[in-house]
Parts: structure tokens; C-alpha cells; sequence
């Protein structure tokens, strides 16, 4: 695990979205994607659930948890590419196995404040999108 005082980002998976399969290898080439950007960023699997427990699981795929106003700055105000490149790829990874025409991902953004905001997409580029122009509109003073 690890610690979440010196990170800026953290994406928190839902258990329950994990495709079949998805093992810890996974989790460190995930941990390793969004950790190529500047921002120090993390990934962890939600705590509290039992592995593909539907009565516990919330339907988010993931949130992206805004620990602090510097990381935010950064992700949303200068466009930082490798960190996009990972909510993407982790986007694309945990929605292989849903089926064509499945209904859009949720996903929650966490603002430094403390305030979650979920979207919708159906893509990783959508959801970039939306985060993105979502932006500093609901970052608050955080």
C-alpha cells in the first residue's frame, strides 16, 4: 500500500467493476502507467468490500481523488499527458470485458475539498473530456 500523504492523485478502483481475472500483476502495470507523470500519484483497490461483492460495491468504476490543490492545478491546468495516459488506459483495461453497447462508466472525481463529482463516458477520451471541462468549474477553493 502506499502512502497516501505523499501523493497528489489517487485513483481508487472498485472491486467490483475489476474484470475477471484482474490480479495483482494488473495492479502494478497500473500503478506503474500512472506513475510515469510528475504528479505523484497513486492506485489502490477500494477497501471494505468483498471481491465482487454486489450488496457492498458501489457502480464507480473508479475515482480519481484529488489529495491535494497542487496536484489538481497541475492534471487539469497544464494537460499533464502521462497522467491522462493512465486514467485511460486504467478507463480502457477495467471496460474490456463489459460488452458493446454496455451503458457508460461512471467514474467520481474527488476535489480537494473533499466534494465528489461523478460522470459518465462511454470512452477514455470522453471521459478525459468531461473531467477536463468539469476542471476548476466544481475544483472549489479546496
Amino acid at each position: 500500500m502506499t502512502d497516501a500523504n505523499a501523493q497528489d492523485v489517487l485513483l481508487i478502483l472498485t472491486q467490483f467493476e475489476l474484470p475477471p481475472g484482474f490480479g495483482q500483476a494488473d495492479l502494478d502495470e497500473l500503478r506503474h502507467e500512472v506513475s510515469a507523470s510528475p504528479v505523484r500519484t497513486g492506485i489502490e483497490v477500494e477497501p471494505g468490500s468483498d471481491e465482487r461483492d454486489p450488496f457492498t460495491a458501489a457502480a464507480v468504476l473508479f475515482v480519481i481523488h484529488f489529495l491535494s490543490k497542487h496536484g489538481m492545478d497541475i492534471v487539469l491546468g497544464v494537460a499533464e499527458g502521462a497522467f491522462w495516459d493512465g486514467v485511460k488506459s486504467t478507463f480502457s483495461r477495467l471496460r474490456r470485458h463489459k460488452p458493446v453497447g454496455a451503458p457508460p462508466a461512471r467514474v467520481g472525481v474527488t476535489y480537494p475539498d473533499g466534494r465528489t463529482v461523478y460522470v459518465e463516458a462511454s470512452t477514455p477520451d470522453e471521459l478525459v473530456a468531461i473531467v477536463r471541462k468539469l476542471g476548476f468549474a466544481n475544483a472549489g477553493e479546496g
